[in-house]
């Protein structure tokens, strides 16, 4: 049987390998209902953060507007306490402008009652390793 933190890694390997797969609807059963989203490129959304299954929702349709490729490498997941923190790259490319993205990438993501609740993505991974208090 896997710890809560293990599930917990587990979920997110799941829900990135999901993305990357092509499948971006939330899997509201994982998401706590009070979740908060933000977001490092502001610039592409209005809103931010977004909250609640209706913000996840806005966000994950706001990346589809905003970008025809979105993929996630993943490189390392460390856990602490009620937080992974996962550490990779984004590869993009705009919708509308064709620009390339290729960043790294750290998200800090934290759990209660076993969902997802909140979400933040950095643009350095030593910013996603102190946000998740492993440094």
């Amino acid at each position: 049987m896997l710890s809560d933190a293990s599930r917990n890694v587990e979920l997110v390997r799941r829900a990135f390998a999901r993305w990357n797969a092509g499948d971006h609807e939330a899997p509201l059963d994982e998401i706590h209902p009070d979740a908060e989203v933000r977001t490092v490129i502001g610039g592409a959304f209005s809103g931010e953060p977004f909250r609640g299954h209706e913000g996840v929702r806005e966000w994950l349709i706001g990346l589809d507007e905003n970008f025809d490729r979105w993929e996630i490498a993943i490189g390392r997941i460390l856990e602490h306490g009620d937080v992974v923190v996962l550490l990779g790259d984004i590869r993009a490319r705009g919708r509308g402008s064709g620009v390339e993205l290729d960043q790294a990438v750290g998200w800090m993501i934290r759990f209660r009652d076993g969902k997802f609740s909140r979400m933040q993505p950095f643009f350095t991974h030593e910013e996603a390793l102190a946000a998740g208090g492993l440094i």
